[in-house]
């Protein structure tokens, strides 16, 4: 959890700071692409692993294997950024910063203290909108698959949604960000809460009244769920 939210907050502010302004929702896409991306590579590898050496390996020693594995890339990432120079815009930041502290320190008032209040409504709006986009890729994408497998449904079915679901959201990354790009992020981000809140629990209840069946299972989990999922993205922004 740490690894993973600490990568997401870097990237993100990372394409910010550097992305050009008229394509920034398209560039900020490629951070749900690659997110989905690695989480179908991880799928990928936790059940070549059970294949090749049996459940009671894996439960044993074996779970060990895709963490090493995981390894790779984590020292690619570490190697890659020795080389990756700060945004203009960062070290701009930096620089205003160091001057609003010295401001702060002449009248008494902490520079932090006066960004926090000058940008409490937008920090009060990105806490808002992290919530339900977490919330809902917890809840729409792991609590139901768990929930409908006990419900009754084959575990191979539950695996069926979910890829479907993750390749729409690979899919609809860059068409969202488009939109984004033509219609500003807080309208696009309006409208997916808006759609969350109407239409999530109803969804919800509608998939928990037929927990085997798989046309509803697929169009609930794989379709309508990615949907509302997808279009709520640019809370990166």
């Amino acid at each position: 959890g740490m690894s993973a939210g600490g990568e997401i907050c870097t990237v993100s502010m990372y394409i910010a700071e550097s992305g050009r302004r008229e394509s920034l929702g398209r560039a900020m896409g490629l951070i749900p692409i690659t997110g989905v991306t690695g989480f179908l590579l991880a799928k990928t590898v936790s059940y070549s692993a059970q294949a090749c050496l049996g459940e009671a390996t894996v439960q044993d020693w074996g779970w060990r294997v895709p963490f090493l594995l995981a390894a790779v890339p984590g020292l690619i990432a570490v190697w890659g950024r020795q080389f990756m120079p700060e945004s203009e815009a960062f070290v701009q930041e930096m620089a205003e910063q160091a001057a609003k502290r010295l401001e702060g320190a002449a009248s008494g008032t902490s520079s932090a203290w006066q960004a926090l209040v000058s940008s409490k409504l937008n920090l009060l709006l990105a806490l808002g909108a992290g919530a339900a986009h977490g919330g809902l890729l917890y809840s729409g994408f792991v609590w139901t698959n768990t929930y409908l497998v006990k419900q009754g449904l084959p575990p191979g079915g539950a695996m069926l949604a979910s890829l479907l679901a993750r390749t729409l959201m690979i899919c609809l990354a860059l068409p969202v960000g488009w939109l984004v790009d033509q219609k500003g992020v807080g309208w696009v981000l309006f409208a997916s809460s808006a759609a969350q809140a109407l239409f999530a629990l109803p969804l919800f209840s509608f998939l928990a009244a037929h927990p085997t069946d798989m046309t509803v299972v697929l169009a609930v989990l794989g379709i309508a769920y990615s949907l509302l999922y997808a279009s709520g993205a640019c809370f990166f922004l």
